[in-house]
This record gives C-alpha cells, structure tokens and sequence, in this order.
C-alpha cells in the first residue's frame, strides 16, 4: 500500500514538475515577446525624436552652423522668424559656441506638455527643452529652463549638462548663448549643484525675482554651499540669470542644476 501511495505521490510529482516547467516556458517565451516588443517601441520612440530634431534644422533656410574658422555658432532673426511661424510656442535657439549643445526652445501654459512632446505638439519620448510656465522672458531675474537627460544618447536634449560636474568639461563648455526673438543672450555657468526634491524643498531654484538683498543672498549662500565647480565668474545681487535643470541618473528626485549668469545682450541679424 506505501508503495502504491509513493508511486502516485511521485507521479503526481512530475505531473506538477511538468506543469511548472510548461507554465515556466509559456512565461519565458511571454517575457521575451514582452521585450522584443518593448525594445522595438524603444528604437521607433527615439529614432522619430532624431527625425524630429532633423525637421527643425531643415526647416531653417540658412541652417545654424559653425562658421568659417570653426569656433563660433550663428542663427539669424530670419531662422527665429521661420521657427515661430511653424511653431507658436518656440522662444529661442540654445547653443554653445561648438554646438556641445544646440536646440530649440519653448514656452507653454504649464510645465507638462512638453515632457514627452516635440515642438510641433506630437508625442516625442525625450519632449522639447522649455521654459517655465511662470517666467517672463523679458522681465524676471531668474528664468527656469527643464530638459530631459537621456541616458543612452549623451548629446540629446539636456544630456550634456550632466557632465559639466567635471571640472575639466566644465571649463571646456561653461558658455553658450540664447537668440531670442529681439536680442541673443551670453551666458557663463556659475554654479552646478545637485538638488532633491524630497530633501531640498526648503530651497526654491526657480525663484523668478529678489527684490531685496537679504532675499537673494539667503539664495546665493545655498547655491554656493553646494557648488561642485570652479568659475571665473561670481554671481551677484541684480545679475539676471538662468537655472538649467535635468535629471541625475534617470532619477525623478535628484537633479542637476546649472546656474548660468547673463553677461552680455546684443541685437542680431
């Protein structure tokens, strides 16, 4: 009788054995369709956001380019006029002199539609680098600028700025210039800090205006406490100036902020 019920006992056992083992390959197989799928949504997304970036450039008469010696980047009033009426929320063209990073720039009602949109309104996976909602171009000491870092493309979108933590890369790209829609813009990195959104919310990045000095110093002694860089240059009670945020490592909390003082204004072509 006990070895009837062991007989049935380790039948049972491999019956089950073999279920598991079913039930185990149907999941593996799942798991791999499941990624395949994921891996080819994933090239198609960014593959469509390459060819987004390469619309806006051909879309330009006169595209932005390095000129004849090589060190300098140009944009024309006639390509800002060409953008804006193709896209009603662009603002401005970002680059650094080398192009370490150049795109186009945008400002909408709120600080989510352009997260995972391209600048025509289209879903786009690394979105538009933009504005805060709040800001006046024109009017506030502290304009606030987000774009995405991409960690398998680190040219795309804000993706440069994470490296600027290094003090030699830093000193290599600490300047770059905005072409608004009356004047461009030179801007020189002052400080880069990392900052979270958990344990920081005591400090505002993105306040817009500091009306008195006490206000903006309480600001400047929490950006240089924090400093990872070394820069010529200082920044000052009644500078105007921009803060550039990404992210830290794919990470939703911790960001990279780049402050960056306005040093020059001048009209363009």
């Amino acid at each position: 009788t006990n070895c009837a019920f062991l007989d049935a006992l380790i039948a049972g056992g491999l019956g089950m054995n073999r279920t598991i083992k079913t039930i185990l390959n149907i999941v593996s197989v799942a798991a791999v369709i499941g990624s395949s799928v994921y891996i080819g949504k994933f090239y198609l997304d960014n593959k469509e956001s390459e060819n987004h970036e390469t619309e806006v450039k051909n879309l330009i008469t006169v595209r932005p380019e390095l000129d004849a010696e090589g060190d300098s980047f140009h944009f024309t009033k006639d390509q800002f006029k060409q953008l804006k009426e193709k896209y009603s929320d662009f603002v401005g063209w970002m680059a650094f002199d080398d192009e370490y990073a150049s795109l186009p720039l945008v400002q909408s009602y709120d600080n989510d539609h352009y997260l995972r949109r391209w600048i025509d309104g289209s879903y786009d996976v690394q979105g538009t680098v933009f504005f805060d909602y709040l800001n006046k171009i024109n009017g506030d000491t502290n304009l606030t600028i987000y774009g995405h870092r991409v960690s398998y493309d680190e040219s795309a979108k804000f993706s440069p700025l994470s490296k600027l933590v290094d003090q030699e890369e830093y000193d290599k790209h600490h300047e770059f210039k905005i072409w608004y829609e009356n004047e461009v813009r030179t801007y020189v990195i002052t400080n880069i800090f990392y900052y979270n959104s958990y344990t920081d919310m005591d400090f505002d990045f993105t306040q817009r205006n500091f009306y008195t000095r006490k206000d903006f110093e309480k600001y400047h002694e929490y950006v240089n406490r924090y400093n990872l860089i070394q820069s010529n240059e200082e920044l000052k009670y009644g500078d105007r100036f921009l803060s550039l945020q990404t992210c830290k490592i794919n990470s939703g909390i911790e960001k990279i902020i780049c402050i960056a003082k306005q040093v020059q204004a001048n009209d363009y072509e």
